[in-house]
């Protein structure tokens, strides 16, 4: 009875994951082959000679618009270690890329950009909500100390403006038009721009952003992209004016006045879009383009409940963070497989999981160097401390006391060699090995060393499966999009509850007695 009912969840579990990831799929291509809508691929290519190990590299990544929305990220890296997005005090969001080791050092990064004629996902400014008073973030670019020249232009433009508005408008049809110049010894600054009366788009960009700060009105010059095709694309700057509570764009030399373009990325603001340190001879290169229809992400109206539904728009630093808790599912499904039907004993029954996902967090290269030391300290203190008849609670603790002074040890060593890991790379395996190593010592007392070893054997095994996994970026990625494959998940794990027949590892053990 109970096995029936059994089989029944499990087939509408299965069948209810096969309709809903149709149902998604469906939705994606239908959203995708809108006329209006497109994606396109934006791509760098940042290549580079590492001075030592340490050596950064720091690549700003695209802000949503309300008519552009960033879906995937995809990073490959040569020589490098990649660290979470971070937020810098420009509000420009950077992926930062660490040198592993000195030499020739590679960094892709593909960015898949969702494009839509309409207003379609609400905007918030990178910098937040403005601050009135003189301690304003946004005050402080205005620039109380202008050049003589800057002033004396600014003079003749401020007479009958009665208003910022109306003084950043006629800085802007000043600005505007200045000669334009686009070879390489064109003025960049505003001076020069100013003293030649011409000037590179950036020049004349950054007149006018000199022109409006020496007026008091705060403004930044902020660089992204135009998205059309491009095999090599080049970054194009603009000036950002505060005006009534909200950053207004201005571009004197394409004559954007008020609105930025559909099609108009910004990346970075009073920056480059790419930065190294302690690096030499980088080099850095752009291109676009537009993907085939069938790649677009789901595209809900703004207001619709449903976008709820659609991962892929939540911010890049957040989903590779959701990418692994929506896989650890699937690596309670191999541990599952592993003790139900193999018959493999683990320390703990999501111990392997939780160790794969330390490994994940963290860097592999660490995480085995503190594996190694925390087994290794672990078997080493352990006929000492049982001589002393010590209760276990102490006993543990002086285990944990002394892998913590040897790993802080071979930190400082590493640091001094160059070759020192994050604080993150460190302490997540360090807190989940102390965890197996307490089950561990727990075991050896009730079971014996035999079991206690089979047992982290087991666990060592199951999470090298589990790690497998977890770190497979493809599958992140599709069960990030695809999320109700775990309806399917729950189904197998429905059925594996019910099972109660032989496993695999006792057909082995018990094989002499069905040999003839």
């Amino acid at each position: 009875m109970h096995s029936q009912s059994a089989r029944r969840v499990a087939i509408t579990l299965a069948l209810i994951a096969t309709a809903s990831i149709w149902l998604r799929y469906y939705m994606r291509c239908r959203a995708a082959a809108m006329p209006s809508d497109t994606v396109w691929r934006l791509t760098y290519t940042i290549e580079c000679e590492s001075a030592r190990a340490g050596a950064q590299v720091s690549a700003a990544i695209p802000y949503d618009t309300p008519h552009a929305h960033v879906v995937r990220q995809d990073v490959r890296a040569v020589n490098f270690q990649i660290a979470p997005l971070t937020q810098s005090t420009s509000a420009n969001r950077n992926l930062v890329a660490v040198a592993e080791a000195a030499g020739d050092s590679r960094l892709a990064l593909q960015l898949d950009i969702h494009l839509s004629p309409a207003s379609v996902w609400p905007f918030s400014d990178p910098l937040g909500a403005i601050a009135e008073g003189k301690n304003s973030t946004v005050l402080k670019g205005v620039d109380r100390t202008a050049s003589p020249l800057v002033t004396e232009k600014l003079n003749l433009l401020r007479k009958g403006a009665t208003n910022p508005a109306q003084l950043v408008t006629r800085v802007f049809t000043f600005c505007r038009a200045l000669s334009p110049l686009d070879d390489r010894d064109a003025p960049n600054d505003a001076d020069g721009t100013l003293i030649e009366n011409q000037g590179s788009p950036r020049g004349r960009a950054r007149a006018m952003i000199a022109l409006c700060q020496a007026g008091g009105v705060p403004a930044r010059l902020a660089t992204g992209f135009e998205l059309h095709a491009a095999d090599i694309a080049t970054p194009t700057d603009w000036v950002e004016v505060l005006l009534d509570g909200r950053w207004t764009s201005y571009d004197p030399a394409r004559n954007w006045q008020g609105e930025l373009p559909h099609n108009a990325l910004p990346v970075c603001h009073n920056s480059n879009i790419v930065t190294a340190q302690n690096t030499r001879a980088m080099e850095a290169e752009f291109s676009i383009q537009q993907l085939p229809p069938g790649s677009g992400p789901l595209s809900f109206e703004r207001g619709n409940l449903a976008v709820v539904l659609d991962l892929t728009r939540l911010p890049l630093e957040m989903q590779p963070v959701l990418s692994l808790i929506l896989l650890m599912p699937f690596g309670a499904l191999i541990t599952c497989v592993f003790r139900n039907l193999v018959g493999v004993k683990t320390s703990g029954t999501f111990a392997p999981m939780l160790l794969a996902m330390s490994f994940v967090l963290a860097d592999w290269r660490a995480g085995l160097a503190v594996l190694i030391a925390v087994v290794i300290l672990g078997f080493a203190t352990r006929n000492w401390l049982d001589s002393l008849q010590l209760l276990m609670l102490p006993r543990l603790s002086i285990v944990l006391t002394f892998i913590v002074c040897c790993i802080v040890l071979g930190v400082s060593l590493s640091e001094y060699w160059h070759v020192a890991p994050a604080a993150g790379a460190v302490f997540l395996p360090l807190v989940i090995l102390t965890m197996i190593v307490e089950r561990f010592f727990i075991s050896t007392q009730e079971d014996g060393v035999s079991v206690a070893v089979q047992h982290l054997a087991g666990t060592l095994v199951v999470g090298a499966c589990c790690f497998a996994i977890l770190r497979w970026e493809a599958i992140a990625r599709w069960v990030l999009t695809y999320p109700e494959v775990h309806f399917g998940t729950a189904a197998i794990l429905v059925l594996l509850g019910r099972y109660t027949g032989y496993q695999l590892l006792e057909l082995w053990r018990f094989r002499p007695f069905v040999e003839p």
